[in-house]
């Protein structure tokens, strides 16, 4: 017996909810640029505007490695920062 989708599916859990939990969040903010209204709604601005702040803002907050760590990305700090 085949069925037929009236409308069009809506995820119970989205895959970028279900990804969330395995990853950090740096992983899971180059997925979310696939899916720029999670984006939107997960840090409440848009990848343009992200993009935008990273470039006035990265300049002052980067870091230099050293031998015993490795520095956070100027992205990944401000995603830290936002959410």
């Amino acid at each position: 017996m085949e069925f037929q989708y009236l409308s069009k599916r809506r995820y119970w859990v989205h895959p970028y909810n279900y990804i969330n939990l395995k990853h950090s969040y740096y992983i899971v903010s180059r997925e979310l640029n696939d899916h720029p209204d999670k984006f939107k709604s997960f840090y409440r601005m848009s990848l343009q505007t992200f993009t935008r702040l990273v470039s006035v803002v990265g300049p002052h907050i980067i870091k230099k490695d050293t031998t015993f760590r490795l520095a956070l990305g100027i992205e990944e700090k401000l995603l830290i920062t936002l959410r």
